[in-house]
Parts: structure tokens; C-alpha cells; sequence
């Protein structure tokens, strides 16, 4: 284990691969802000160790990551408009420095990645997922618009008319 990890977020190196587990799992592994700050504490500090070849992104079984924790944004949202602004630069910065890392990132899916879960696969350069394993952009749903890159990586990779269904 390095000295990145936090009680949600586990940072193990196996060789030249540095593995980072979401570890939520009483919440699917939803991300609190604190959690977003660990993730991307957890990505510089792989950038900046030579040792380290590629990054393995991945959640306890059974989720890859729900999102957004939606009580914490909640919150953010009843404290004002400062408060909401600053969870959601947390959070692009967290997609922005994954996508910026000059190290491949690969994410491990097994189970559901939705709404922000998403948008971590989606940064990530390669992405496997299990049988069991979906993504689900449910921003839409609540008339929202993806915060963490979606609609900017899925039409990437799938293109605009697959990406719209």
C-alpha cells in the first residue's frame, strides 16, 4: 500500500501497475468530495513516481462507481450557489487529471458506472468491463448535463448517433 490511500480509496502498487479501488461499498462507491480529493491525490501521486507504468482504476465488486453521493450534493446545492460551483470543479478536475496523466489508465468495471462513475470509464484511455457491468449517463433523467466529460468522451468513442440513443 502507498501513503495515498484514505479509508475510501485503496492504492496498492503490483509492479510497474499502480491499482486504485474505490471502496464504498455501502454506497456503491459514490463519491463524496473527500473521495473525489482522494482519487485525484491518488492519480498525481501515480504521475509523479517513475516506477509506475499504468494506473488500474477499478470499485469493490459489485459497482464500479454510482456517481455523484447525492446527499452531499444536496447539500451543496440547499448551501448556495459557491458551495455547488466548488464540488463540481472538484470533480471535473478529478476527469481533467485522469485524462492528463502521461500514464495509460485503464478502468476495471464490474458493475454499474453511472451518472459521474460514467464519466471516470469514459476519461480512462481503455476500459474492461464484466458480463455484469454498465454504464449510465442518468444525468439527463434529472435535466441535468454530464459534469465530469461524458457527452465530450461517449460521442468520442461511440459517435454522435450511437451516443444519442
Amino acid at each position: 500500500m502507498t501513503d495515498a490511500s484514505s479509508p475510501e480509496v485503496l492504492v496498492q502498487d503490483q509492479g510497474a501497475v499502480r491499482l486504485i479501488r474505490l471502496q464504498r461499498p455501502s454506497a456503491k462507491n459514490a463519491l463524496t468530495p473527500d473521495t473525489v480529493d482522494a482519487l485525484a491525490a491518488a492519480f498525481s501521486a501515480a504521475g509523479a513516481v517513475d516506477t509506475v507504468r499504468a494506473v488500474v482504476l477499478s470499485g469493490l465488486p459489485g459497482a464500479f462507481c454510482s456517481g455523484g453521493d447525492v446527499r452531499v450534493i444536496a447539500k451543496a446545492m440547499e448551501d448556495g450557489g459557491q458551495a455547488i460551483r466548488e464540488v463540481l470543479e472538484r470533480f471535473q478536475a478529478l476527469s481533467l487529471g485522469i485524462v492528463k496523466l502521461a500514464k495509460p489508465v485503464v478502468a476495471a468495471v464490474t458493475g454499474p458506472a453511472v451518472g459521474f462513475g460514467a464519466d471516470l470509464a469514459l476519461a480512462c484511455d481503455f476500459r474492461f468491463f464484466a458480463e455484469s457491468a454498465y454504464l449510465q449517463e442518468k444525468f439527463v433523467a434529472i435535466g441535468l448535463m454530464p459534469d465530469g466529460g461524458g457527452s465530450y468522451f461517449l460521442t468520442r468513442l461511440l459517435g454522435p448517433a450511437r451516443a444519442l440513443e
